[in-house]
C-alpha cells in the first residue's frame, strides 16, 4: 500500500508551517510515497517544504505529491533526491491550488544503471503562479533521465517551466530528455520555459 504524507491547513488566521520529511528507501526496496497539501478554510497560508529521499541501490521509489492549497496560499517546496546504482525514482508533481507555488526538484543520480522519470502538471487560473524548477545531476554512467511537464494556463494566471540537466565528466552513456508543453486558454495568461 502507499504512504501518505497529508499536510492539512485548517485556516482561520494565518500560519505558517516548515515540513521537513526524510524517506530513505533501502537497498532493493520497492515503495508509492504519496505527498498531499491542501486547505480546508480559504486563507492565506504558507507552507515552505522541505523533502529528502535517498534511493537505495537497486530501490525503486515512485512519488506522487499533489499541491492543492488555497488561493489565497503560497507554496514553497523542495525535493531532493539520492539515487545510488541500479535505482529508479519516479515523481509526478500536481498543482491545482495556491496564489503562488514553487516545487523544486533536484536528483543527484549518484550510481550507474539509474532511471529517473520526472512529470508534471499544473492548472491555472484567475491570478495563480506556479513555479516548477527542476535540476537533474548525471554523476553515474549508463543513467536515463526524463522530464514532462504540461499545464493549462487561464485568465491571468502564469506558469514557468526552468529545468537543467547537468552531465558530469565520466558520466559516460547518459540519456537524457526534457519536455514542457503548454496551453493558454487567454490572451493574459503565460507561460515561461528555460
Amino acid at each position: 500500500d502507499p504512504v501518505q504524507l497529508l499536510f492539512v491547513s485548517t485556516g482561520g488566521a494565518s500560519t505558517v508551517a516548515h515540513p521537513r520529511n526524510l524517506v530513505l528507501a533501502g537497498e532493493g526496496s520497492r515503495a508509492t510515497l504519496v505527498e498531499t497539501y491542501t486547505t480546508i478554510n480559504a486563507s492565506a497560508d504558507w507552507t515552505n517544504t522541505v523533502t529528502e529521499i535517498a534511493v537505495g541501490p537497486g530501490a525503486a521509489l515512485h512519488h506522487y505529491k499533489l499541491q492543492q492549497e488555497g488561493e489565497e496560499s503560497y507554496h514553497i517546496g523542495l525535493t531532493r533526491v539520492r539515487i545510488d546504482r541500479d535505482g529508479a525514482y519516479t515523481s509526478f508533481v500536481m498543482s491545482l491550488g495556491a496564489r503562488l507555488a514553487r516545487n523544486e526538484i533536484d536528483v543527484l543520480i549518484a550510481g550507474e544503471h539509474v532511471e529517473c522519470r520526472l512529470n508534471g502538471a499544473y492548472l491555472l487560473r484567475r491570478r495563480q503562479h506556479a513555479d516548477n524548477t527542476t535540476q537533474v545531476e548525471h554523476a553515474g554512467g549508463h543513467s536515463r533521465s526524463h522530464q514532462v511537464y504540461k499545464g493549462v494556463i487561464d485568465e491571468r494566471a502564469r506558469a514557468v517551466f526552468q529545468g537543467r540537466v547537468l552531465v558530469r565528466e565520466g558520466a559516460q552513456g547518459t540519456d537524457a530528455h526534457q519536455l514542457n508543453r503548454n496551453l493558454l486558454l487567454s490572451p493574459n495568461a503565460r507561460a515561461d520555459s528555460k
